[in-house]
């Protein structure tokens, strides 16, 4: 099963409650063609409501040819274009977005983001170049504030989640996912530079989370 919840200027998918079938356009539908059946957002009246529907249903045209995100090239996420297909509501209007673990879940894909830059930054850790190179040392130090930073918050807000799992704890996930994000490119930036490009042309696994943090 697949959530495919991204909206955008080319999500136009809407839930016709009187058929109780969806129509239109969504973008960024991860395992599309690799699913049996997804969870979807379609806008409904003047919200949006989720809808369950299996993927094989008549009226479904897949198109995970648009995705080429090289680092992610094996989760193809492309758009898939809905034609009067069949879906079962599932909870009341907006209860996908109004509840606690939407951005809940938000947090966790920070978590995926920082667990990311901590692998890139390994092959600076363990290179002989940090001990002889002030330049790369510098380096290498700002890494590490910046990992240290991110993960201090990532489990401090993790153990609010746990405290209050009812609190959906929105500007504490919004500062999180901006640390991060802000540490990740940091990282980005000094092993690049610090390294240099043999990692990212000898290194395939290493090419590939560039890419796909990136």
């Amino acid at each position: 099963a697949a959530v495919w919840a991204a909206e955008g200027p080319q999500a136009t998918l809407r839930y016709d409650e009187e058929t109780g079938t969806v129509s239109g356009a969504k973008p960024w539908c991860s395992g599309a063609g690799l699913v049996d059946v997804a969870l979807v957002s379609a806008r409904c009246g003047e919200g949006s409501r989720l809808v369950c529907l299996r993927t094989d249903a008549p009226g479904i045209l897949l198109q995970p040819q648009s995705w080429h995100a090289t680092g992610m090239g094996g989760i193809p996420s492309g758009n898939v274009q809905f034609d009067r297909v069949h879906a079962e509501a599932v909870g009341p209007k907006g209860a996908y977005l109004a509840r606690p673990g939407f951005w809940h879940g938000g947090a966790g894909i920070a978590a995926c983001w920082y667990g990311a830059a901590v692998a890139l930054a390994s092959p600076l850790q363990r290179s002989p170049r940090v001990e002889g190179d002030p330049q790369a040392a510098a380096l290498l130090g700002q890494v590490d504030m910046a990992l240290q930073s991110s993960a201090a918050l990532l489990r401090e807000l993790a153990a609010w989640i746990d405290a209050m799992p009812a609190q959906p704890h929105q500007s504490d996930v919004i500062r999180v996912r901006s640390v991060v994000e802000r540490s990740c490119v940091q990282v980005l930036d000094a092993v690049g530079r610090a390294l240099g490009p043999a990692p990212m042309c000898l290194d395939p696994e290493h090419a590939r989370r560039w890419a796909d943090l990136t």
